[in-house]
């Protein structure tokens, strides 16, 4: 038997408990989701069909028939119109945990003290606590993260991170499906849109971060994301995954056409060819007491 929290007055409390909610019901708001998809375009179809029996019949109809069919296909088309516009509540649950996710981050991040001996290890307790995976990154193997590590990329071109996170499913079956299903070709559509739930599992059996720190006397700019979005991209599409964080840290900031660069679709790391999939560029500033700014989060 579940107990109820206690009520709260705190504003950000009560903010983090709407997004707990909804991400604990993450699951049965996809399926739901799509089963009223699903239904929406079986009613659509069956209404197309049923239209087109009756118009090659339609002359031999009694009127009092067409005029019944006439008021239903009007009645259906509207409804499925309807339904369709309806589908805008799902991507509002969409955008409010996105949003709760976005607060957590920043407020967490720019809140916490950060602890560490160094600045990869400072920022790196900081992240697990902020991220929205904060328990699966928590809970990960020693081994599945590596501190100023060289990665290399689909193009056999190696990349130097300070905070690189890899961890596969302990499955031999899952890392084989994962290996052969979430690669760069168009049989990726076939699991995206037909086995949304196999394709889900897969990537979730995997958990991608990856972090540049950048320490310029001068603030970054477009030109270096532009680099490191390559580099990051061609890192995923060798691991085959979507990381959850791609994240760069500069301890001198960012400068303005570098944050308009992240706000444009093409910063988006995009490692399938269906291009369904992405993740966005975070951008942080690290300031000299050692905390943290969140210029940027995607």
């Amino acid at each position: 038997m579940s107990v109820e929290p206690p009520p709260t007055r705190d504003p950000s409390a009560l903010i983090l408990r709407i997004g707990d909610t909804l991400g604990s019901h993450a699951d049965e708001i996809d399926n739901l989701y799509r089963a009223y998809t699903t239904s929406i375009w079986i009613v659509a179809s069956l209404e197309f069909i049923l239209t087109i029996f009756f118009v090659a019949i339609w002359t031999s109809l009694p009127l009092t028939t067409q005029v019944i069919y006439g008021i239903l296909n009007i009645v259906l088309i509207g409804w499925i119109v309807r339904a369709i516009w309806a589908q805008k509540g799902f991507e509002l649950v969409d955008d409010i945990e996105w949003e709760v996710d976005r607060f957590r981050f920043i407020t967490t991040l720019e809140l916490l003290p950060p602890r560490g001996d160094n600045p990869q290890q400072r920022l790196w307790n900081s992240l697990k606590q902020a991220s929205q995976i904060a328990e699966e990154l928590n809970n990960l193997p020693t081994n599945s993260i590596m501190f100023n590590v060289e990665v290399s990329g689909k193009s056999r071109k190696q990349y130097l991170l300070d905070i690189f996170v890899r961890q596969e499913a302990r499955s031999r079956l899952l890392r084989f499906l994962a290996k052969w299903t979430l690669r760069v070709t168009y049989t990726h559509r076939i699991y995206y849109y037909l086995f949304p739930r196999f394709h889900q599992t897969l990537h979730e059996a995997q958990t991608t971060i990856l972090v540049k720190r950048l320490a310029k006397e001068t603030p970054v700019t477009k030109s270096d994301l532009e680099e490191l979005k390559n580099a990051f991209e061609d890192i995923s599409k060798k691991l085959r995954d979507i990381p959850e964080h791609t994240i760069v840290v500069s301890t001198s900031g960012f400068t303005e056409d570098a944050i308009d660069y992240v706000k444009d679709e093409k910063s988006e790391i995009k490692p399938f060819d269906d291009k369904e999939e992405s993740t966005v560029l975070d951008l942080i500033v690290e300031k000299r007491d050692g905390s943290y700014e969140v210029a940027y989060y995607g």
